[in-house]
């Protein structure tokens, strides 16, 4: 009788064989986690710019737009035609009020470093405010400035004789 022999892997070859596959998968594990969390944290990093200069942005095109600006007691109200925005200064956060509804929360230490107030006027018109906001382990001042035109003051004036302010 003729002794048919089979060409096969011996075990300790197949062991070989899924050690190296095992060290391959670990590694491509490793690599593809590390790229995630760079990438989250990246994206998180944007996430955060772009919310925070979008508040910015907010902010500086209402004060452009307002009618008229009142500060006090940490709060900048913006009037304009149709509604009124409120800015809370608060230790940990800018919050963002329109209507009696808050909108907006920016994170981050502000400080209010100069108010200038328009002269001769009825109400304490807001001219220029100047504050820093701390964020992030990074401070960045903001100045906001309204010029108001001689007809914005002339309807000031009236509503606020009217009682309407």
């Amino acid at each position: 009788m003729k002794l048919i022999k089979c060409r096969a892997f011996t075990l300790l070859e197949l062991t070989i064989a899924m050690l190296i596959a095992a060290i391959c998968v670990g590694i491509a594990f490793y690599v593809l986690t590390t790229f995630f969390n760079l990438f989250s944290t990246q994206q998180k990093n944007k996430n955060e710019d772009y919310s925070f200069n979008k508040f910015l942005n907010r902010l500086r095109i209402e004060t452009y737009k307002a009618d008229q600006l009142l500060f006090a007691d940490d709060k900048l109200e913006i009037h304009e035609e149709v509604y009124l925005t409120e800015y809370h200064f608060l230790d940990s956060a800018i919050i963002r009020v329109q209507n009696s509804i808050p909108t907006d929360t920016l994170f981050g230490k502000s400080t209010i470093v100069k108010s200038e107030f328009k002269e001769n006027t009825a109400l304490p018109l807001l001219q220029t405010l100047e504050f820093a906001l701390q964020r992030n382990q990074e401070s960045f001042p903001i100045i906001l400035k309204k010029q108001y035109s001689a007809e914005q003051l002339m309807n000031i004036q009236k509503q606020n004789e009217n009682g309407q302010y």
